[in-house]
């Protein structure tokens, strides 16, 4: 497994997350590209942001934040442990 660290953006403070996630090792980096985007929009979905999306109407779209992004990291202790509450992260397994 592939150890990645995913920071969820949404360019609002207080809203950002780190996320600690296993991969197996040859999950592609577009597939974790996708993970990570995935993982952020979630993230911004809790507190009332959305993604734009190609089925909404013109009200959806208007109210839509293009400003949400997941950006991923391979996993450095010294780097990441510092994001998490008690200093290691819980994995979360894809």
């Amino acid at each position: 497994m592939r150890k990645i660290v995913i920071h969820c953006t949404t360019n609002t403070v207080g809203t950002d997350s780190w996320e600690f996630i296993e991969v197996p090792k040859d999950t592609s980096v577009r597939e974790i590209d996708e993970l990570a985007q995935e993982y952020a929009n979630d993230n911004a979905d809790m507190y009332g942001i959305y993604a734009p999306s190609e089925d909404d109407d013109d009200e959806a779209a208007a109210e839509a934040d293009e400003n949400i992004g997941g950006i991923w990291y391979d996993y450095v202790p010294e780097d990441h442990d510092r994001y998490t509450t008690h200093g290691a992260p819980n994995w979360e397994s894809c």
